[in-house]
Formats: structure tokens, C-alpha cells, sequence
């Protein structure tokens, strides 16, 4: 059986990808509770009755976006600080948090069906190991050739569906991307 090859461009990059996600419901209580009654790790477990393990891991993750603190007079204890309370008072919605993680894309985008599709999905071949049998459909004479920037128009749209729930592609470093002409195989 013949086989076909139609025009494709391979674009490879490093992309961004962020995740921004709100507050549990336990980070939340555990910020209400010291703010009512400021006290010990061991106290907060009691009053919510959750394991001691979980309110001392709320508890640094609420003092990493600074909304508690350790008073140490008259006696160590955990409470909202300022910046908590006016959260709290105020009726604002807590600060979202965020993390950043780098992904490799590589892409193959056919001009024919105007498709994109993840280049391990795909089988591509070079334009200077094409072979001699085979229906070889060219390139468009006259057609202007992809960017940088048409390609990350093309990619954001095409990950905006592969990632997961509360990620997003903030960018694509351009200035380590990489795009070739090349044939995908039929």
C-alpha cells in the first residue's frame, strides 16, 4: 500500500505551565478558629477534631502566605496576624495560591486539515528523507511561512484542553523553540 505525505511543521519548546488553586476548607477553619482562639498546634486539633499531623502542615502552609503567626508573650501560641485578620474582617477572598512547572512541547501542526497533534502521536519524516514512492502532497507556493508566533497561537489552543483541572499555559520560550518543515506519514 502507497503511502501519503502531506506538509506538517514539528515545533518544539519549553512551555510554562501554571496552577492556581483556592483554600481548603480546613485552611480555612483553622484560620477562623485562630483568629477566635489563638492557641497551641495540639489545641487546634482538638478544637476541629482533626489528626495532629494535618492542623501542624495547615498551619505552616497558612504562616508561608503570612496570615498567622507565633505570639510569644505571655505564652507561645499560634494566631492571625494583622494580614489575616484583615482578610478575615474585611470579607475578602483568600489569596490564590500558585506553582509553576516546565513542560517540553513538541507539536506537529498539518497545514492540510489545519490540525495540531503531539508529535509522539505522529509519524513525521524530514524533507530530505523523503522517499521516492509514495503521494507526496508540497507545500503551498506562495504561502507565508509559520512563526514563532503563529505556532504559539497554535499550541496555547491545542493545550488548553491536555492540561490539568486549574493549569494553564501562561507562555511558550520562543527563544528556545524550534520549527522545521517536515512530512507527516500516512
Amino acid at each position: 500500500m502507497s503511502k501519503i505525505y502531506i506538509p506538517a511543521w514539528h515545533y518544539k519548546a519549553p512551555g510554562l505551565v501554571q496552577r492556581v488553586w483556592g483554600w481548603s476548607p480546613i485552611e480555612e477553619m483553622v484560620l477562623l478558629t485562630l483568629d477566635a482562639t489563638p492557641g497551641t498546634i495540639d489545641d487546634l486539633a482538638s478544637a476541629l477534631h482533626i489528626p495532629r499531623q494535618v492542623a501542624a502542615s495547615t498551619v505552616a502552609r497558612l504562616m508561608q502566605f503570612g496570615l498567622i503567626e507565633v505570639r510569644m508573650s505571655p505564652r507561645p501560641m499560634l494566631s492571625t496576624n494583622l494580614v489575616g485578620r484583615e482578610f478575615i474582617r474585611g470579607s475578602r477572598a483568600l489569596p490564590e495560591r500558585s506553582a509553576d512547572r516546565e513542560i517540553g512541547i513538541s507539536v506537529v501542526y498539518e497545514k492540510v486539515g489545519d490540525s495540531v497533534f503531539r508529535n509522539r502521536d505522529v509519524d513525521t519524516i524530514p524533507m530530505t528523507r523523503l522517499p521516492k514512492s509514495g503521494k507526496i502532497v508540497a507545500f503551498p507556493v506562495g504561502e507565508p511561512l509559520e512563526t514563532d508566533y503563529s505556532m504559539m497561537q497554535r499550541v496555547t489552543q491545542f493545550m488548553s484542553g491536555m492540561l490539568r483541572p486549574g493549569e494553564w499555559l501562561r507562555g511558550i520560550q520562543a527563544n528556545s523553540s524550534y520549527l522545521e518543515r517536515k512530512f507527516l506519514v500516512l
